[in-house]
């Protein structure tokens, strides 16, 4: 998890939007850490936004989607609101589920050609990547957080012990590995653990999931009879018997998984709009097939 900073990020935008009588964790997090950071060091900015509401929550990720495409802004979310596994609640009580800010996100992350961090220091936060299609384009380079329940009194330090890591080496390279290792060390009693999910991983996992639902024998069966019905009246399937169209049916379909992944992979990693991405986000089909085995 050692990366290049080529093109990586140069802001780190804070999101908190908590209740009243919670414990203020993204601010403490830039008054007492980012802000002092970022004036030792170059080319670093830092930004702490409070939505209240829903709409104010969308309207700062649609700002943030008009800068990346008119200035060299290259972001990082940091985010401190209340989680569960449909999605994030805001102060005013108001749920934004992560199916809709799935396009939102897509959107920032496109225009920065896949380099979107989001740590999310919410509870259930990996539950974001249970919705990522692998037929969509991703809307992340990478995530951090967990899947449990969260304390107040953990996000207060564990996320300065990360992005303290994080930034220490800022010229060109940092250690993610050890960032994350940082983060989980700064409160070993806690009971959870937080998780980094890539985008190749979270490409893996979706792609695993299109297969589980659309390549069981039950799914092949149902789309082989569909396909034939459409089919058995062509002229090339003439003088055939419905098993001998069928037979071919099932076999096209099952090998056009390898095609349709590749046709996946290009859209998701935007090997179409950025091709560099081929070299840096390699998924090979025979490894995800063993992997599923």
């Amino acid at each position: 998890m050692r990366r290049k900073l080529d093109q990586y990020f140069n802001k780190i935008f804070v999101i908190e939007s908590l209740r009243n009588k919670d414990t203020k964790t993204g601010s403490d997090l830039y008054n007492k850490y980012l802000k002092l950071k970022v004036k030792q060091i170059q080319g670093l900015e830092a930004e702490i936004v409070m939505p209240k509401t829903k709409q104010e929550f969308i309207d700062f990720l649609e700002r943030v989607s008009n800068e990346v495409q008119t200035t060299d802004l290259l972001p990082v979310f940091h985010i401190e609101i209340h989680g569960s596994p449909q999605g994030l609640e805001l102060g005013s009580g108001e749920l934004i589920e992560w199916m809709e800010m799935y396009p939102l996100l897509v959107d920032i992350n496109t225009h920065i050609e896949n380099n979107l961090l989001i740590t999310l220091a919410v509870c259930c936060g990996n539950y974001l990547t249970s919705i990522i299609l692998p037929t969509k384009r991703a809307p992340v380079w990478g995530l951090i957080s967990i899947w449990e329940k969260a304390w107040d009194y953990d996000m207060a330090v564990s996320f300065k012990e990360f992005y303290d890591e994080l930034l220490s080496s800022f010229d060109g390279f940092f250690d993610g590995d050890k960032a994350l290792e940082k983060l989980n060390e700064a409160n070993p009693e806690i009971g959870y653990k937080y998780i980094f999910y890539s985008c190749q991983r979270v490409f893996r996992m979706a792609y695993k999931e299109h297969l589980a639902k659309n390549y069981t024998q039950e799914a092949i069966k149902e789309r082989t009879q569909r396909m034939f019905e459409k089919a058995q009246n062509q002229p090339r399937y003439r003088g055939r018997t419905p098993r001998s169209i069928k037979t071919q049916l099932r076999k096209n379909l099952l090998e056009n998984r390898r095609p349709k992944f590749e046709e996946f992979k290009e859209k998701f990693f935007m090997y179409d709009l950025y091709p560099k991405n081929k070299g840096r986000f390699i998924v090979r089909f025979e490894d995800v097939m063993a992997e599923n085995d």
